[in-house]
């Protein structure tokens, strides 16, 4: 009863990132909401050979050691920069998410069907059409939110694009079109969508979609 009575002190449920694990003994957990690194204690959870990623889980402190508690947590193959974590961390303003908002990232919304895309099914005529759609949805977020930086800035990036480090490095540039990091966060799959489905220099002028259509695609 002791136990069960420090778990309900201290539990809570949110998104946290894999820094390291001890096979057999414990895992480093980063908490998205609290900025906090915890060490949390599960011998079966540290030796499913998982070593990057994020768990949907939730932890609770017996006797001064954190443990997963309740259900088992959703593994998710991702991670995110600092970067991304600060923004996070700034959002949730230090609150933790629901079990029930957290299925909300994972399900469809009501009355919404989950709609795959295989660029390598899509036509050249598909691809033109997507950016058309592309740059309609790019204006109506310029035009709701006031922003002067144009639809050609921003592909014209895309095209140039000689990163060394990653292609996150485009969203920097971005921001220096005075599109908040707010903005580039809520709006992540479109400004995806555009490096996908517009060209780049180093791919002589072709997109990603189209060298993806061009790889796998029907011959």
């Amino acid at each position: 009863m002791n136990e069960l009575k420090q778990i309900v002190e201290t539990q809570f449920f949110d998104l946290l990132e894999i820094v390291d694990v001890k096979p057999g003994e414990w895992l480093r957990l980063y908490g998205f909401s609290s900025g906090k690194t915890y060490k949390v204690y599960d011998k079966i959870g540290s030796s499913n050979n998982i070593s990057k990623g994020c768990f949907w889980t939730r932890l609770g402190k017996v006797n001064n050691r954190w443990y997963l508690v309740g259900s088992n947590p959703l593994h998710l193959p991702i991670t995110y920069t600092p970067r991304m974590k600060k923004i996070y961390l700034k959002q949730n303003k230090g609150k933790y998410p629901s079990v029930k908002q957290a299925l909300s990232f994972l399900l469809p919304g009501k009355g919404k069907e989950i709609k795959k895309t295989n660029p390598a099914q899509l036509t050249l005529k598909d691809i033109k059409n997507k950016r058309k759609k592309l740059e309609k949805k790019f204006n109506k977020l310029v035009k709701k939110n006031s922003l002067k930086a144009s639809f050609k800035q921003v592909t014209d990036f895309v095209y140039e694009e000689n990163y060394k480090t990653n292609h996150a490095d485009f969203y920097k540039d971005l921001a220096k079109l005075g599109i908040s990091e707010e903005i580039i966060v809520k709006k992540i799959q479109l400004f995806g969508d555009i490096w996908n489905f517009f060209p780049h220099r180093t791919l002589k002028g072709k997109s990603p979609a189209e060298m993806y259509k061009k790889r796998h695609g029907k011959r």
